[in-house]
């Protein structure tokens, strides 16, 4: 099979910004209007903190954002030896078909992935860099499998990205055989 390379949508991912930069604004109005919205001090000081969480947390994910829209185009290539994932912060790694224990079609709140269970996760988390490995583990903690492929900023066909990785992954189980 022909290598497969799935790309970015610039309208996604601009819409991505759009949405990112609205919830940083979103959360500066709540940290500034916090004395309006509250009466007491314990939930001006409450709505001031999330308020400032926003801000941080939409501000960093902005900026991965502008990141991916202005730097990466490919999210995902899949060939006879493995897959090469750069949908999120915490992936970006050459996966080979040798270490796949499995791949399933994953669904939560609303979103779908791709989720692949590798055969020795911890191998693979010892690999990475420190904050990625914390981020990873979280999602394992959290009952995810180990590497989820978020396609929702591409224009392909999820069911068909499943289908030619599962395709990927049974050759190369035939042909090491």
């Amino acid at each position: 099979m022909k290598e497969i390379v799935i790309r970015r949508s610039f309208k996604k991912q601009l819409n991505l910004t759009f949405m990112a930069t609205l919830m940083v604004l979103l959360s500066f109005f709540v940290f500034l209007m916090a004395p309006e919205i509250a009466h007491s001090n314990t939930f001006i000081s409450l709505i001031m903190a999330v308020g400032f969480v926003g801000v941080i947390f939409f501000s960093i994910c902005l900026i991965y954002i502008i990141y991916g829209l202005l730097k990466s185009k490919d999210i995902l290539k899949i060939d006879k030896n493995g897959f090469l994932e750069k949908s999120s912060f915490i992936s970006g790694s050459y996966i080979l078909w040798a270490d796949v224990k499995s791949i399933v079609g994953y669904t939560s709140m609303g979103q779908k992935y791709i989720g692949v269970e590798l055969k020795d996760s911890e191998k693979f988390l010892k690999s990475l860099p420190i904050i990625k490995r914390v981020l990873l583990k979280l999602n394992l903690k959290l009952g995810y499998p180990t590497i989820l492929i978020n396609l929702n900023s591409s224009k392909v066909d999820y069911s068909e990205t499943l289908s030619s990785m599962a395709k990927f992954f049974d050759m190369w189980k035939l042909k090491d055989k």
